[in-house]
């Protein structure tokens, strides 16, 4: 499947081991920051609070992944897995913050991330792709 991915992103893999994977997306996300976001963003010395708030605008979001489903839908029993796909388009995000600043021995302000929230304000579009539903027997019901 071959998605967009703006060119300041370079994707993890996820074979990587789970500290190497952390440690890319970290990367990545703080690479992708700068292009995302509107407004300023303050140095961490110029912070005075413990909590911020700021807009996340994404033109084009793709999550690609597996699915695994078990329950009914209206009269059928479904219990299907197989590929998803979700594409959202013009993502409006208000991101909230909340974290604990200390001034360690080295004299140095460190921060500690307690607690991170997503509002969606608006999505432009979203598209949804979930392949094997109803173990493909979809165009079956439909006759």
């Amino acid at each position: 499947m071959n998605a967009f991915r703006p060119f300041y992103m370079t994707p993890c893999p996820q074979s990587m081991p789970p500290d190497e994977f952390n440690l890319c997306v970290t990367n990545m996300a703080r690479t992708a920051f700068p292009y995302h976001i509107q407004g300023k963003l303050l140095a961490l010395t110029d912070l005075k609070t413990e909590y911020s708030e700021y807009d996340l605008k994404i033109p084009r979001l793709n999550l690609l992944g597996n699915y695994q489903a078990d329950g009914f839908f209206l009269f059928m029993a479904v219990n299907d897995k197989g590929p998803i796909n979700i594409t959202i388009v013009d993502l409006d995000l208000t991101v909230t913050t909340k974290f604990s600043k200390k001034v360690k021995k080295d004299k140095v302000l460190h921060m500690k991330l307690k607690d991170v929230s997503f509002k969606v304000n608006s999505i432009g579009r979203a598209y949804y792709y979930m392949g094997n539903l109803f173990q493909g027997a979809l165009p079956l019901l439909s006759k």
